[in-house]
């Protein structure tokens, strides 16, 4: 397709019928299992017979998920985007994509008459006019650079994990980073012409009996279905069940990488429900975070700065963050930190 026709594509040509309309006062539980059995993950709140305003899968994992909302008493309408930005099925293509860029959003409404007939997203102009939305000239060492920024340059008061303070290591094409208020440990591995994000989730399933690791791979069939924006594998010698999310650098932009770190957030929940695993995965929380208190006495950290650390970034009152301190300064060593649990 020439430069020509793709500037008189219009928003009608790519728009898509992905979405679900519902009302204000359906609970987050409602809601959520209605886009599951529907397959679409983009709601159109109404309200008195008005779109007023639109939620997606990362509303869910930053607004309801992470600050750990009850999902049966929160409604949509407390965690709704609102007012709907949204354009005309007669725009042009790249007028929406150059609103997306600039509002910072990944879909947009499109609406006819008062309604709702579609939805415009990043995926659906990529189909059609790539370099409509295509960052030119961006090298693997720029975005190994940007992405760092993203993660190094955060606040610990906020919603977006992406904004978030992280703790980077980077090496030749790999960045990972891990934050405490965040269930895992994430490797970018940069190429190309593609950016994936993975997760090691610590269990290995090649000691299992055959009906074990049987149910595990249906189970984790089942979640692929389900889930949008990463999915599950079962890799190496010991068969780890690892969450891998794949991004095109065509259209890579930090909302992108957001909405990714969004849905593993929101994957890894999933499966560690599916397959029973909450005790387990909790003590592995508890024995990363003490890990993590404890490399920060190793490098000579005084007792008010990992205090401090365990306050403002995991986010525990001073009572109990100091009760943890004086724990783990009690143990020997070589006690294994599972003590602590």
């Amino acid at each position: 397709m020439n430069d020509v026709n793709m500037k008189i594509l219009k928003v009608k040509d790519a728009m898509s019928s992905n979405f679900l309309e519902m009302d204000g006062k359906v609970s987050i539980k409602d809601a959520v299992k209605n886009m599951v059995e529907n397959q679409k993950f983009t709601v159109i709140v109404i309200q008195a017979g008005i779109p007023s305003g639109i939620i997606t899968e990362r509303d869910l994992v930053t607004k309801v998920l992470f600050p750990n909302e009850d999902i049966e008493k929160t409604v949509l309408e407390e965690v709704m985007s609102s007012p709907i930005i949204f354009v005309l099925e007669d725009d042009l293509l790249d007028y929406a994509a150059k609103l997306m860029s600039e509002k910072k959003i990944r879909k947009l409404p499109v609406m006819s008459n008062g309604k709702v007939i579609g939805i415009l997203s990043e995926t659906d102009i990529i189909k059609l006019a790539p370099t409509l939305i295509l960052e030119s000239g961006k090298t693997l060492v720029d975005w190994k650079k940007e992405i760092v920024s993203w993660l190094t340059s955060g606040t610990e008061k906020t919603d977006d994990l992406l904004d978030l303070q992280w703790e980077v290591n980077v090496s030749k094409n790999e960045i990972i980073a891990e934050h405490p208020k965040v269930p895992f440990v994430i490797h970018i591995i940069i190429n190309q012409y593609t950016l994936r994000l993975e997760v090691y989730t610590g269990i290995e399933t090649a000691l299992l009996d055959v009906v074990q690791r049987l149910d595990i791979s249906r189970k984790l069939l089942f979640l692929n279905d389900r889930i949008t924006l990463a999915k599950f594998t079962v890799r190496g010698i010991n068969e780890e069940i690892i969450l891998t999310s794949d991004l095109d650098l065509i259209s890579f932009s930090k909302e992108e990488l957001s909405d990714s770190l969004s849905g593993m957030v929101t994957a890894m929940f999933m499966m560690v429900k599916e397959l029973k695993m909450e005790e387990e995965f909790n003590k592995q929380l508890a024995m990363r975070l003490i890990m993590m208190v404890r490399d920060r006495m190793s490098k000579g950290e005084t007792k008010d700065d990992i205090i401090n650390f365990l306050i403002n970034k995991v986010g525990m009152d001073r009572e109990n963050a100091e009760k943890l301190y004086d724990e783990i300064m009690k143990q020997d060593n070589k006690i294994d930190s599972s003590a602590y649990i």
